[in-house]
């Protein structure tokens, strides 16, 4: 049987075995609403024979049925993947301690659901209904805090950049949080699907100097199929963590 559990169960499940809540987890719940959601995903996994309280205390554990998501909470490596998109929307979970993975899908929103992932399907979906090649050749580079403005005029078509953004169909990230004697690092990499302008990579670059002060710039390069996959699969690359 598919162990589901709820983002508000996962939080409570991290509380319990004093790990963390993955980033990707974030809080959906304002600071004063969070300890009724709290006691009601609790109630859910005692209800489920996921935790147990002791009798003549106020002591609760995970039991063994759950001690699947342990390594989710305090992994050596965690790799998060977040594809925001209207038809193909998806959020993926693989985290690594020990020689030990564990991987969770969203099955539905804050509903996830532990099983096997497989990677190299999964980096093949992500990247499956892009073209070979790239379609265009010039790289685009824009004042992060403009990224926004340009988002406003996407209706009006203003630029170029407003009509790259108007035709995005989903926006996709692969992120990886690496643990290695001690010190985290974390890389990720984040691209943009378009229809008929095929995949943009989005980077950070360095700042350009306005004045005195530093302005952040977000580059847009065009990237085939192939070359992504390579990005891609370097990112989920679960290798090199600490044992």
């Amino acid at each position: 049987m598919t162990l589901t559990l709820s983002t508000d169960e996962l939080r409570v499940a991290a509380t319990l075995e004093g790990g963390r809540l993955p980033v990707a987890l974030g809080r959906e719940w304002s600071e004063e609403d969070i300890p009724v959601a709290d006691l009601v995903a609790l109630r859910g996994l005692l209800a489920r024979g996921l935790a147990i309280a002791r009798p003549g205390t106020l002591e609760v554990s995970l039991t063994d049925e759950a001690t699947t998501i342990s390594t989710l909470l305090d992994p050596s490596t965690l790799v998060e993947v977040h594809r925001d998109s209207v038809e193909r929307a998806g959020r993926w979970l693989i985290a690594e301690r020990d020689g030990t993975v564990v991987s969770c899908a969203e099955s539905r929103p804050d509903l996830w659901s532990f099983g096997t992932v497989d990677v190299d399907l999964l980096m093949a979906d992500l990247v499956a209904a892009l073209p070979d090649d790239a379609v265009d050749q010039r790289s685009m580079r824009v004042r992060t805090d403009l990224l926004v403005e340009a988002d406003r005029n996407v209706e009006t078509g203003e630029g170029e950049l407003a009509a790259l953004l108007a035709n995005v169909r989903s926006t996709t990230t692969v992120r990886r949080v690496q643990r290695v004697r001690g010190t985290s690092s974390a890389v990720a990499i984040t691209w943009l699907e378009t229809a008929g302008a095929g995949a943009w990579l989005v980077s950070p670059v360095d700042d350009h100097r306005d004045g005195n002060m530093p302005v952040p710039h977000t580059e847009l390069s065009p990237i085939g199929r192939e070359d992504l996959l390579a990005l891609v699969a370097d990112v989920l690359d679960l290798s090199g963590a600490e044992r």
